[in-house]
């Protein structure tokens, strides 16, 4: 009997599968990670914060099931050709430039998938940790409540960099700006170089300072990313057409500004997927969503 009702209902799940097809006939699928940490051989650092710091676990199980799922991962130089073309596709990025992501790489090459990393290039530079990491460091060890980590994070979140940085030095002092392990410490230009003469390894740009852009005048936004564009040059040997946003923030000037300089795509931190046309607005190739593992 249950049999017979599966097999009675199966010509309406076909009809509704051929509807849904015909609806999204192609979806891009933009993965965003930060920080890793290989949990096959240590336990989830007590010092970070679990929000940026995922197992490399997690992005095999999360790698694997796409492909299951029948997408395909594409090149970053692939993200505009893609977008109409019938198919499942998808992409994955890193945003701040962590020494750790060179845990990614061994995975990448054995399930051949490419990767677009956004870097920072004055924390690699200067080997200086990202602020919110020294924020939540610090406050962790004096016993202070995520909650307000969070909050206090928000509120340096609206200071200049250089503002930020002062305050670090006066609320934690100036050896706390110092990475203390693999963790919380940036590439270096020599871990950056070799890193991104893999073949499935494309380094893309995410601001000198790691800025928020809306917050700056248009020279200050220029100044961001051209500074950037030209240390990646000088130490990865080309110029980078792929820009993430810091933050996700970003505005019409700020959009326009990136498009004046040349990049290809931008990528905000918008949770949600790349839909055909009818179902969502054309996406533009400078508002680029992308999701963060849950």
């Amino acid at each position: 009997m249950k049999h017979k009702l599966i097999q009675s209902l199966r010509p309406s799940f076909e009809v509704l599968k051929q509807r849904l097809s015909n609806r999204w006939p192609w979806q891009l699928r933009v993965l965003l990670y930060h920080g890793l940490y290989d949990d096959t051989c240590s336990c989830s650092p007590t010092t970070a914060d679990p929000s940026v710091f995922q197992p490399l676990s997690k992005l095999r199980c999360e790698l694997t099931a796409l492909k299951a799922q029948g997408y395909t991962f594409i090149r970053p130089e692939d993200t505009l050709s893609v977008m109409g073309k019938r198919g499942k596709f998808a992409m994955l990025t890193f945003d701040d430039g962590y020494a750790n992501n060179l845990l990614a790489l061994p995975l990448l090459q054995e399930l051949q998938v490419p990767a677009v990393f956004f870097v920072c290039s004055w924390h690699i530079e200067n080997q200086k940790a990202f602020w919110w990491d020294v924020v939540f460091r610090e406050l962790i060890a004096r016993n202070v409540s995520s909650h307000d980590i969070g909050r206090r994070r928000r509120e340096m979140k609206k200071l200049s960099w250089r503002a930020l940085l002062s305050e670090l030095d006066r609320e934690f002092g100036i050896e706390a700006s110092l990475p203390v392990s693999l963790t919380d410490r940036p590439m270096t230009a020599e871990e950056l170089a070799t890193f991104a003469a893999d073949p499935l390894v494309t380094i893309g740009n995410h601001t000198q300072h790691h800025a928020i852009l809306p917050l700056l005048d248009e020279e200050g936004v220029r100044r961001e990313l051209q500074t950037c564009q030209d240390s990646i040059a000088a130490m990865c040997g080309y110029r980078p057409s792929m820009l993430a946003y810091p933050n996700g923030s970003v505005n019409g000037a700020v959009a326009e500004i990136s498009r004046s300089l040349g990049f290809k795509a931008a990528f905000t931190t918008v949770a949600r997927p790349v839909l055909s046309f009818g179902v969502v607005a054309p996406c533009d190739s400078h508002l680029i969503p992308r999701l963060q593992p849950g």
